[in-house]
């Protein structure tokens, strides 16, 4: 009995392997690559490239018509060049120099999941209906992100399990989470970097879309450059120097936080696009640093009872 559940076991995982090495599928008539294999889709999406995802199904209409646009773009939007898109003005100044986070041009892969393959993984379960399109900066890691420490199993009980069970185990549990959407085959944290797009499905209305998200990417970036080198004196350029008097110049975060709300909500019409930005930039950078302050006190409290 044991040998035949094991044997039901071993003939997926060896077909898997086997299929594993297959290149995603690209269309004759695009350059968009069609994802067969889920760590395909990870490879791209965590590549030093952008990526702009179409989530699909072969029934629903609204998919069917952005497939034209979608191929079009990919074979005639792969290359963005930056210099012009990039935001230059932040705590009310504007910048001649700024530090680079990008080449002068940036690659843009098109990837196409179709999630009646997906459906059972987070990729695809996190979404209400289709078709999605989601726009995701290179996995760029940042000095402010906190790693994950994984927890271990109990190394003196995995030792005494005689070497079949452990090999039994580990088919057994690739394959549970084949079907079951692990964590481990779907991991969705890439998410944080990522920019889901609304409006209208049109070449132009894309276009603006990946231009925009380039931008609030550089400005994730620098929020992390930032934050990473404010004590950092031996770096003293000028946007660091503007940072510095601008936190220093804070009363109190969250009064700061507030506001900004509720110019928001009087003034954002009176406001250029450039002033608007540069408001919304300073509100993403004072949630950020409210909630590293966050991190921290939790961090504290845990260290305390311990």
């Amino acid at each position: 009995m044991l040998l035949t559940k094991l044997a039901l076991f071993i003939i997926p995982f060896w077909a898997y392997l086997a299929s594993a090495n297959q290149s995603p599928v690209m269309s004759k008539d695009s350059n968009v690559k069609e994802v067969r294999i889920l760590q395909d889709f990870y490879d791209k999406v965590n590549n030093n490239n952008y990526t702009l995802v179409k989530y699909y199904t072969t029934w629903c209409s609204h998919c069917k018509k952005l497939k034209p646009v979608f191929d079009t773009m990919s074979k005639e939007h792969t290359e963005l060049d930056v210099s012009a898109l990039l935001p230059t003005t932040f705590f009310n100044k504007t910048f001649d120099k700024l530090p680079k986070f990008f080449d002068e041009k940036v690659n843009i892969d098109y990837v196409s999941v179709e999630c009646e393959i997906f459906g059972s993984f987070e990729i695809c379960k996190r979404w209400p209906g289709y078709p999605v399109i989601e726009f995701i900066p290179p996995n760029t890691e940042t000095s402010i992100q906190i790693s994950k420490s994984s927890v271990k199993e109990d190394v003196e009980e995995e030792e005494e399990m005689p070497t079949w069970l452990k090999v039994f185990t580990k088919i057994d549990e690739w394959f549970t989470s084949l079907f079951a959407g692990s964590m481990d085959l779907d991991d969705v944290s890439f998410v944080e970097r990522s920019y889901e797009y609304k409006g209208s499905r049109t070449e132009p209305k894309i276009k603006d879309f990946i231009s925009k998200s380039i931008g609030n990417d550089y400005e994730r970036l620098l929020i992390d450059y930032l934050i990473a080198n404010e004590d950092n004196l031996s770096k003293n350029d000028e946007i660091l120097k503007t940072y510095r008097e601008w936190k220093q110049s804070l009363s109190n975060k969250f009064i700061a936080v507030n506001e900004i709300l509720q110019l928001l909500s009087t003034e954002a019409q009176t406001l250029s696009e450039t002033e608007l930005r540069d408001i919304l930039f300073q509100k993403r950078i004072l949630s950020t640093l409210i909630d590293l302050d966050e991190q921290e006190r939790l961090r504290n409290i845990k260290q305390d009872e311990l």
